[in-house]
């Protein structure tokens, strides 16, 4: 709420008024959504009667400058990997690219993505050498580890001394007598030598050894004599465990001397016992904060015993890829990491390219910049020319034209705070050396620090709550963490005078079990969310619930329709399992194959059909028979349905499954899927709900993924859509 969208805009307005072309001023964010709502802020401030232009010369209205309104959908406004396929199709043949490729949306690449995975993984059980994986970890935990090398597969990086292995190439023959680069358990202890030396040989670490050596009780029975020898016995032992790099033994004796640290001794015994105390609380100090993680979690054997294995990992991580990149190949597509890679490769390796693209270029904007990684700042470096070497100079109000056509400007906005959703693997670190690297070739740094969204009086609570948990200094040794920075209210009081302290509470969710106490926690928000919308006035526009995971999302959700508050939930791995969808699912499922009785009966009972359950079964045990028979044979039974049935309903019911089966495998899921709701009046049914304006957006949506994932077998689509499912893909309502 501090204004960073706006004062991009600003920006981008302002280059307007120094006379720069809609086409030379590029302007980049990270969602189709933001870049959406990026170009119509921006348009709506071109129609924006008060628009006006100045410049050197005069002042001019805004009616003279009608022609950026019509060009406006020509503006490059668009998001970071929109521009790299921008790129990458203007330059096919230095990109090695057929210009007609397609870009997988995320839910698609995650699909092909887990096919790749299970079929390497079945690969693996024929290979001698990746089966020994199974004998390590379970097949879930090898899933897991593919899952998260395949999202950061362009940072992993090759343990082998050879090129990359090509599909289909015989591993024997190319891993076989490969040999690992660098052992990476010595690298491990290089750095586990160099983290420990900050603190063990640090002066006040030795100085609390020197003491206890210098200082001995007259009572060889004192407790804290006792305490004393049994540390320096232990820190002879961390030295020489350390000398030999016997790390699990050391380990284990860092962790004794922590606990032989005491601060227990009389008084009396000692001739000046507050000194050792003191000592014992350093040591004790300097531990808690800086090696207990280490002593306390780490095993070093177990290390070496991975490291065993990586070569074997990295083969079947190989063999992954080969299986992701032949999906790919056969859809002709990229996917946002290859757009990435190569537009970045393209820029660095081609200067005729680049040189090019910046000709065009005379000012890039880029919004939401702590979303960046390092290769989107290779390229936003790229394009603008920018290095740490180059001088970038705030731009004027009034410049001479040669100026301004001598560079290309950068202007970036963001919030290092947000950083910590890792937003397609973005890192913060990247942010704050794009920073650095600005003022130190003259550029300005401008704190947006006052915020128009949280009044006074929440705004000095959520202060000085944060300001202890996130810090308020540097740490150089940990870059990633954000020192906290205050913000500054623009209003007083809140907006309506109804809103009244406490502006900030706790509640505490008690149960005998964390299920139950989550399951109560929900229910009090739920019912103070109802409480705050009828006594204190609250739209349940208004409200918004943040979780730190969705695993609660079902509990929430629970309590919220038991209250009956409505809500939506914007990104959820639930999606699918919302009834309107999981009715639509399962008709497709029956359609695609009417044999199939459990999605038959869903389909019966969904809002479609409404059948009761004890007529359904009538359908499965007709004529009280004990014999279960198939649903659609039953449906199809005409004595049997005139003594039970409507049978105009039946009719109908056997007339859609029919019509909508014949087109399956033959029509495009969307088309089938829209079909269906047309027959059945679904959205006019859902309308009738009190949540039913939710959820006909749901099913809108649904129809929508349909269309994009452009699949025309109807099991496709439903396969697709259960690997969203088993790869918790993140699906909003």
């Amino acid at each position: 709420g501090s204004g960073k969208t706006l004062s991009l805009v600003g920006r981008y307005l302002h280059l307007l008024e120094q006379g720069y072309s809609i086409r030379s001023i590029l302007a980049i964010t990270f969602t189709e959504k933001a870049a959406r709502e990026m170009r119509s802020r921006i348009r709506s401030a071109l129609h924006n009667s008060e628009f006006i232009i100045h410049n050197s010369d005069s002042l001019i209205h805004p009616s003279s400058f009608i022609f950026h309104l019509s060009e406006i959908d020509s503006a490059r406004i668009g998001t970071i990997h929109s521009l790299c396929a921008e790129i990458l199709r203007a330059h096919p043949a230095e990109a090695g690219l057929d210009p007609a490729f397609e870009v997988l949306e995320e839910g698609l690449s995650a699909a092909l993505q887990a096919e790749a995975i299970e079929s390497a993984l079945a690969w693996a059980s024929t290979d001698e050498q990746s089966a020994a994986l199974f004998g390590v970890f379970k097949e879930n935990e090898l899933r897991q580890i593919l899952n998260a090398l395949m999202s950061r597969r362009l940072d992993v990086k090759s343990l082998y001394t050879d090129t990359k292995v090509q599909c289909g190439t015989d591993f024997t023959e190319s891993h076989g007598k490969e040999k690992i680069r660098v052992n990476p358990c010595t690298e491990f202890a290089l750095s586990l030598n160099s983290y420990l030396a900050t603190y063990l040989d640090s002066e006040s670490w030795l100085d609390c050894f020197s003491v206890l050596n210098n200082h001995r009780s007259t009572s060889p029975e004192d407790k804290l004599e006792l305490a004393r020898q049994s540390v320096l016995t232990r820190w002879d032992e961390i030295q020489q465990d350390r000398a030999a790099q016997n790390w699990d033994a050391f380990l284990t004796s860092l962790t004794a001397l922590r606990k032989a640290t005491s601060t227990q001794g009389k008084k009396d015994n000692w001739a000046d016992i507050e000194t050792v105390r003191a000592a014992m609380t350093d040591l004790r100090q300097i531990y808690d904060e800086h090696l207990k993680f280490l002593a306390e979690k780490s095993r070093f054997a177990l290390d070496e015993q991975l490291a065993a294995y990586l070569p074997a990992i990295h083969r079947l991580l190989d063999q992954t890829l080969c299986e992701y990149q032949s999906r790919k190949d056969e859809r002709q597509s990229l996917d946002f990491d290859d757009l990435e890679s190569l537009a970045a490769k393209l820029l660095t390796e081609h200067p005729e390219v680049r040189a090019q693209i910046q000709s065009d270029l005379r000012a890039v904007l880029v919004d939401e910049f702590q979303d960046t990684n390092d290769r989107q700042r290779q390229i936003v470096y790229a394009l603008t020319g920018f290095n740490t070497d180059s001088k970038v100079s705030r731009l004027s109000s009034i410049q001479s034209q040669e100026t301004l056509d001598s560079r290309t400007d950068l202007f970036v906005v963001g919030d290092s705070k947000q950083s910590i959703y890792r937003f397609r693997s973005a890192d913060v670190t990247v942010f704050r050396q794009v920073q650095s690297d600005i003022q130190s070739s003259g550029g300005e740094l401008i704190d947006l620090d006052l915020t128009f969204r949280a009044h006074k009086p929440l705004l000095e609570n959520l202060n000085n709550l944060l300001a202890p948990i996130l810090g308020e200094s540097d740490d150089p040794a940990r870059p990633y963490a954000v020192p906290f920075a205050p913000l500054k209210a623009y209003r007083q009081n809140p907006e309506r005078e109804n809103i009244q302290p406490p502006f900030v509470e706790f509640h505490l969710g008690l149960g005998e079990f964390a299920e139950e106490g989550r399951a109560s926690a929900a229910q009090a928000l739920a019912n103070r969310l109802r409480e705050l919308h009828q006594n204190e006035g609250f739209a349940w526009g208004d409200m918004a619930l943040l979780f730190r995971s969705s695993t609660a999302y079902a509990v929430y959700e629970n309590a919220l329709e038991a209250a009956n508050v409505p809500f939506v939930t914007v990104a959820g791995r639930g999606f699918y399992d919302r009834p309107e969808i999981r009715d639509l699912l399962n008709a497709l499922a029956a359609i695609a194959d009417l044999s199939d009785d459990l999605a038959l009966v869903g389909l019966l009972r969904s809002p479609a059909f409404a059948l009761p359950d004890a007529e359904i079964y009538k359908l499965r045990f007709p004529n009280q028979s004990t014999t279960s028979s198939n649903l659609l044979d039953s449906l199809h039974n005409s004595d049997f349905i005139i003594h039970n049935f409507d049978s105009s309903f039946i009719s109908h019911l056997s007339s859609l499954l029919d019509e909508l089966h014949a087109l399956s495998g033959r029509t495009p899921a969307a088309t089938i899927l829209k079909r269906l709701l047309d027959l059945t009046h679904y959205r006019a049914i859902l309308a009738s709900d009190p949540n039913g304006a939710r959820m006909i957006r749901n099913v809108e949506k649904l129809l929508a993924d349909a269309h994009r994932s452009r699949l025309v077998s109807l099991t496709d689509f439903l396969a697709y859509v259960q690997t969203l499912r088993d790869v918790s893909f993140r699906e909003g309502e």
